[in-house]
């Protein structure tokens, strides 16, 4: 179809049609709005209708937001915490062996040597300067000169006095039997194997003169260590049975009351010193751990009026930042290689720091108000403070019982990685309105290091 075919047409049809005036018309149409009220009048017949018209006021509103600012700024402020430990944790362990180590020297100070009299025996020092190839050479070849002189010297000392001794052996062995046999040549060597024993024993040597004795002087010996090439001596590292600890930790928070139950996710992180002696050991520490959950729904009625209707609030979430104090037994069950497994139990005590309620009402208005209009009234809501905040321990402290299983790994001589999934089952109390039962599930995970 033709659009514009078809507006020209309608157009054509409709150009010259006029309709007819008629003045009664207009004159009804005066006549109807001079009958009209007055402005006073229609604001004083509107204004009973309309005065009281407005939106209801929603307490749980501001504080549901109030609760998710605060914990915007509890996230912020828990980021930058963990950041803080974790710069702390790696100092502490760039520093442990020069902090003990300063602490040792002034404990245990090394007790001073004595010099000893008399003369001490020539070490070399590890420290030698090294010494130039060619004048290495020239030392060797020297040396070996010296050597072999010596060496010519001694075997002529020997032979002069194995020539000079001989005939003093001759007259004095007077008691030499008849059957001895006598030497071969005439003047035999006392170095022959062939005339060095006699049927009457070992040839007699004269005695010379006996050296004056001197008294035994101790002597100092070098105080480097040996060290052997290929061969690589093992070096006793003494540890303590104390150590620290840091780890983080991801939490599953179980909040149970009747046959109503609600489960929310957490994390945190803690520091922790023990003691292990053998395959048992203690620990204690403190943990920090953002806990949430929402309670079970309970209505409170805060308004009742035939003016302004009826509201009641109900809570809709805990939000909590929670410190722990753990104290445990370890005990070793399992070992495979340098993996080990240890069963761990014990008892925790959680106090909430600070805490935020959720709220939210609910609101019906009368279907027709009576009378003046009172005033609306705003709900008082429990206030949601915790033992930093004044808030006391009621409904901020709760104890747990915990059983775990944790394994290690050692990362060197000092340092050990470990996992530990452990279950923490509430013992009474809670950081709710209501002392409510609360438990937990985490998983942790972090380093050790001995002291």
């Amino acid at each position: 179809m033709d659009l514009q075919k078809f507006d020209s047409t309608l157009k054509s049809a409709l150009e010259n049609l006029e309709v007819p005036f008629d003045p009664n018309t207009w004159a009804a149409l005066e006549n109807r709005l001079d009958a009209l009220p007055a402005p006073d009048a229609l604001d004083k017949a509107l204004r009973p209708a309309l005065e009281r018209l407005g939106t209801a006021y929603d307490a749980g509103s501001w504080s549901s937001l109030s609760s998710r600012m605060d914990g915007i700024a509890r996230v912020r402020r828990m980021r930058m915490i963990k950041l803080a430990e974790a710069a702390i944790f790696l100092l502490l362990l760039l520093n442990l062996k020069g902090f003990f180590g300063v602490v040792e020297s002034v404990t245990k100070p090394v007790p001073v040597r004595k010099e000893v009299p008399g003369p001490m025996a020539n070490t070399h020092s590890s420290k030698e300067k090294k010494t130039n190839p060619t004048s290495a050479i020239s030392d060797s070849s020297t040396s070996a000169v010296n050597n072999q002189s010596v060496a010519s010297q001694v075997f002529a000392f020997v032979k002069n006095l194995t020539a000079s001794l001989i005939p003093a052996l001759e007259n004095s062995d007077t008691n030499t039997p008849a059957n001895t046999p006598q030497p071969i040549a005439a003047n035999p060597s006392v170095l022959d194997p062939a005339h060095f024993y006699s049927h009457s024993g070992l040839v007699k040597f004269p005695v010379g003169p006996v050296l004056p004795a001197r008294p035994t002087q101790q002597v100092l010996f070098a105080s480097n260590q040996i060290s052997i090439p290929g061969i690589e001596i093992p070096k006793h590292v003494k540890t303590s049975p104390f150590y620290v600890a840091s780890y983080g930790s991801f939490d599953k928070n179980y909040y149970q009351e009747s046959s109503y139950s609600n489960q929310k996710s957490g994390h945190g992180g803690g520091l922790a010193i023990g003691y292990r002696k053998g395959k048992w050991g203690v620990e204690t520490g403190i943990a920090y751990a953002r806990k949430s959950y929402q309670p079970k729904r309970v209505n409170e009625e805060y308004q009742n009026d035939p003016f302004n209707g009826i509201a009641f609030f109900y809570t809709t979430d805990v939000n909590a930042e929670v410190f722990s104090v753990p104290v445990k037994a370890t005990r070793q069950i399992a070992k495979v290689g340098k993996t080990t497994a240890h069963a761990v139990a014990g008892l925790t005590a959680h106090f909430a720091a600070n805490k935020r309620y959720g709220y939210k009402t609910v609101h019906y208005p009368p279907p027709m108000p009576l009378g003046p209009d009172p005033g609306s009234s705003i709900a008082a809501f429990p206030d949601g403070k915790g033992v930093f905040e004044n808030g006391g321990l009621t409904h901020n402290a709760y104890a747990t019982a915990d059983l775990g299983l944790r394994v290690e790994q050692p990362l060197g001589k000092r340092y050990i990685a470990f996992v530990e999934p452990i279950y923490r089952q509430s013992l009474g109390g809670g950081v709710g309105p209501k002392a409510s039962r609360l438990s937990t599930f985490s998983f942790q995970a972090g380093v050790m290091a001995s002291l």
